[in-house]
């Protein structure tokens, strides 16, 4: 498994994998984990009025990202949220430029952006990768989160202490960046692509389009054979009538069988 996800056809899709998973726990964890002292470190008074804005967003921010992560491409939304993350992240390592109000503002668009996009890991990491990788690879791009979220959340406190909130924001606006960039340049689009794939000619030969349909297709055909009756409640398809009218059960379903 983990010589098919480094392999040249899959190892784009691993990579982005890692790199979203990766900078999304980053951002969240580390910003998270110590909102009391950024709040504090911007010089907001009521750091728990902030703390309280800022989970308030994650809620807000999660039930519209449930809204709208099958409303819109999967790629607009990963590239996008890191853009919009990186731009207030900026806006927050400027903070001595910028009043509460605006501070707090670009706190709660950070935070609701952030968790809007939480959605895309139970969504988009699945579709990276075919049924037979699928769990190697998810497992793989965690393994990359927990690694970058422990250092993230190991290296915040250090990097406030010894150079202050702002230069901590700002390493994770470089963060926010290169996950941007990787998203950019490699991350595919996996919304309504399964079975509008099946018209295209010889779709079969492509091993990444097979994969992509193998789920959907296999769903499909055992519907067809076992659920789909006629007006006198028999199977439609007629060999599937024949044989399960006999007595036989449907052991196993070829995908790619004709």
């Amino acid at each position: 498994r983990w010589r098919q996800l480094c392999s040249p056809r899959w190892r784009v899709r691993t990579l982005v994998g890692c790199t979203f998973f990766s900078c999304q726990v980053i951002r969240y964890f580390a910003v998270g984990t110590f909102i009391t002292q950024v709040m504090l470190a911007l010089h907001l008074n009521g750091a728990y009025d902030g703390g309280l804005l800022y989970n308030f967003e994650l809620v807000a921010g999660a039930i519209v990202g449930v809204l709208i992560v099958d409303r819109i491409s999967r790629r607009s939304f990963l590239i996008g949220s890191f853009v919009i993350t990186a731009v207030t992240a900026l806006l927050l390592s400027l903070g001595h430029h910028l009043g509460a109000a605006e501070l707090v503002m670009a706190f709660a668009i950070f935070a609701g952006v952030l968790s809007a996009a939480s959605n895309l890991c139970y969504v988009y990491l699945p579709e990276l990768f075919p049924t037979h990788l699928r769990a190697s690879g998810i497992g793989l791009s965690v393994a990359a989160s927990r690694i970058g979220s422990a250092v993230g959340t190991f290296l915040l406190p250090v990097v406030v202490a010894a150079y202050g909130v702002e230069t901590a924001l700002g390493a994770c606006v470089v963060v926010l960046i290169v996950g941007a960039l990787v998203s950019y340049i490699w991350a595919p689009e996996t919304r309504n692509l399964t079975l509008a794939a099946l018209d295209r000619p010889d779709w079969w030969r492509d091993e990444q389009t097979a994969a992509q349909l193998k789920d959907p297709l296999m769903r499909a055909a055992a519907w067809y054979f076992l659920r789909a009756k006629s007006g006198r409640g028999l199977p439609v398809d007629p060999v599937a009538r024949f044989h399960l009218g006999n007595g036989a059960r449907l052991e196993r379903i070829n995908g790619l069988g004709d």
